[in-house]
């Protein structure tokens, strides 16, 4: 039915601005959909050290600027290609895309960006996502340090059948107390494939309950 890809990231202290929110599971009452936006940069090697004093320095930027969206940068500690980071950001809504697009034409952040940071970067990669807020359990006082994310790449005809197994993985781990958070989310555009973050404090948190 399907083909997995897991993935763990690890929060990293790099925030470009402070307090990044979570999507929580009872926000589908606020908006029709709710979306999340990453961007995935591959870091040139042997840049690590500099990309990262650009990063902070363009996190300072962006936080003088007043931008109106938070983000959340992770780095993967599994796998062969280690030399990536996730940057997202998530609780917003399809109005909200042309406002933050507004502001991005206003402020023009991307100057700045280019200047100093891209420099440091081979590839990049860009993402959206709706966030299935209905079947997923993440609320707002969730602390971290990884995030497990599960990757499945769907057949077309069997995204139905799917959508039902999720909802009732999700009403049997609500029902009986599972000892973990959870948020589902599906690909916007390309495969549109499905994906899977649990929230983990620390390694000993991956143990099966």
């Amino acid at each position: 039915m399907y083909k997995l890809r897991y993935l763990i990231w690890a929060a990293i202290a790099l925030s470009f601005l402070v307090n990044t929110h979570q999507v929580l599971a009872d926000d589908h009452e606020k908006q029709k959909e709710v979306l999340a936006e990453a961007w995935i940069l591959t870091i040139k090697a042997g840049e690590n050290e500099d990309f990262e004093k650009a990063v902070k320095k363009h996190g300072e930027h962006r936080r003088k600027l007043n931008e109106p969206r938070s983000w959340m940068m992770y780095s993967p500690v599994l796998g062969d290609d280690l030399n990536r980071l996730l940057i997202r950001s998530a609780g917003f809504g399809w109005a909200d895309m042309d406002k933050f697009r507004e502001w991005s034409m206003e402020n023009n952040p991307q100057k700045h960006f280019n200047k100093n940071v891209d420099k440091y970067v081979s590839d990049y990669g860009h993402y959206m996502y709706v966030m299935d807020t209905k079947n997923s359990h993440w609320g707002p006082d969730v602390k971290f340090r990884y995030g497990g994310v599960t990757q499945l790449v769907i057949k077309h005809w069997q995204r139905g059948a799917l959508n039902e197994l999720i909802k009732a993985f999700s009403d049997a781990a609500k029902a009986t107390n599972w000892p973990y958070n959870w948020s589902w989310s599906n690909g916007v555009g390309g495969t549109g494939d499905l994906f899977l973050a649990i929230p983990y404090s620390d390694w000993a948190s991956m143990a099966p309950p």
